[in-house]
């Protein structure tokens, strides 16, 4: 996380917060030796779980209240809203939750040829754009199987808490 000041005179003050996990990052652009810092927006914009459950059907709020509820019965996990998705995290980031009009996109954060799916639910994204982390994405609505989606979830989140 980072904190961000602009003083009256114009310049700008760019101070790490909390350590980065992930691979956001700011960085500082300089031509030719510079020290000048680049200017930041007027406002930064943070998201929150809210934001993404606006667009969201009550049938999508309450499916997403449920998958909420069991992931964070795996342990050490904190929630972070994203520009694009809401981020399940422990040690790392294990997966995202897209959240959509009619259902939920969930993204594992595996590499292809990791995830035990014997019923074939998850669907390789490796070379596709997709805004979650990993290869895999699930499709949930209401007639999906929570359990077997939280048993894909559980191979993510054992193998991104270490």
């Amino acid at each position: 996380m980072w904190k961000v000041k602009r003083y009256a005179s114009g310049t700008v003050l760019v101070e790490q917060v909390e350590p980065a996990r992930a691979n956001e990052s700011i960085k500082v652009i300089a031509k030719g030796g510079s020290t000048a810092r680049p200017t930041a927006p007027e406002e930064l914009r943070t998201y929150n779980e809210q934001d993404h459950l606006a667009k969201a059907s009550e049938s999508t709020k309450e499916l997403y209240e449920q998958l909420k509820e069991r992931i964070l019965q795996l342990g050490d996990v904190k929630i972070k809203a994203t520009t694009h998705c809401i981020a399940f995290v422990s040690v790392r980031n294990f997966t995202d939750v897209n959240i959509q009009q009619k259902g939920l996109k969930v993204f594992l954060n595996m590499r292809k040829g990791e995830l035990n799916d014997p019923m074939g639910k998850a669907r390789d994204v490796s070379t596709i754009g997709h805004w979650g982390n990993g290869d895999y994405e699930i499709s949930v609505d209401t007639g999906t199987d929570l359990d077997y989606v939280m048993y894909l979830i559980k191979q993510s989140y054992e193998k991104n808490k270490a």
